[in-house]
């Protein structure tokens, strides 16, 4: 299975090699700049491209450092990328998720026989409401899946589990801090993130997506892929934040 890793990051090149995503693939295979370039594209961040030639390597890093466009218009230039150059899978992961999984690609390929879409949590029905966030639009019975999240207070560094239901399991949306996708079902379904998301798509392209790609008939789904995350969600609900959900709702109920 040949995979591609996406990351978006406000961080230079120098700062994605410290994130918490690069050390955590780094240690699933040692990665080297042999098959390092870097190039800086029309839209003014940085496309740094790892890719290692050992044949028994099995992921590229395609990492968009320096990165304050549309998420989403990146997240879909990328996937064509993955499709021409024959990938397999393409995972989109945010920089400050660390994959922790010593099992990682052997639950990744079960989960991809079963699911089109594999994401970390998610919820297997919603309701459109404020606020539009998947968890909070769906009853707890019907959240699925868990997440670590790290926290740092002072000199004390803490880890929490979020278990939010039984996985593996069939969902209607994803959390967008992981999802692993076949390449050729997004491509042959038409299935992709919406452009239009106000302020670059940085809140709810990951519903949309979810929804998007249900809508079409593609199968989603959580499994049981251990990770940290840096992050205990939405801190702020910012003006940015409210004109994207008012556009999600619209944009939602056609999916439903």
């Amino acid at each position: 299975m040949k995979i591609l890793f996406v990351v978006c990051t406000k961080q230079n090149t120098d700062g994605f090699y410290k994130s918490r995503i690069y050390r955590s693939l780094a240690r699933y295979h040692p990665m080297t700049c042999t098959g390092c370039t870097e190039q800086v594209t029309d839209e003014g961040y940085t496309e740094l491209f790892i890719r290692q030639p050992l044949k028994d390597l099995k992921f590229d890093v395609l990492a968009n450092c320096d990165h304050t466009v549309s998420f989403t218009k990146t997240y879909n230039k990328c996937l064509r990328y993955a499709a021409d150059k024959k990938y397999d899978t393409i995972i989109f992961v945010h920089d400050d998720v660390s994959l922790e999984d010593t099992f990682f690609f052997d639950k990744l390929e079960a989960a991809l026989k079963e699911y089109s879409i594999v994401g970390l949590a998610g919820a297997t029905q919603a309701k459109l409401k404020q606020p539009a966030l998947w968890h909070l639009m769906s009853e707890q019975e019907h959240w699925r899946g868990c997440v670590c999240h790290r926290f740092v207070q002072g000199d004390e560094e803490r880890f929490v589990w979020s278990h939010y239901g039984p996985s593996p399991s069939r969902v209607l949306l994803l959390d967008g801090l992981f999802l692993a996708c076949r390449v050729k079902d997004l491509i042959d379904y038409e299935v992709g993130f919406n452009e239009s998301i106000p302020h670059n798509g940085y809140h709810h392209y990951d519903m949309l997506f979810s929804l998007s790609a249900n809508k079409a008939g593609l199968k989603l789904g959580t499994y049981p892929i251990w990770a940290v995350h840096d992050s205990g969600g939405l801190e702020e609900k910012t003006q940015a934040y409210h004109d994207s959900e008012q556009y999600f709702l619209k944009a939602a109920s056609s999916l439903l």
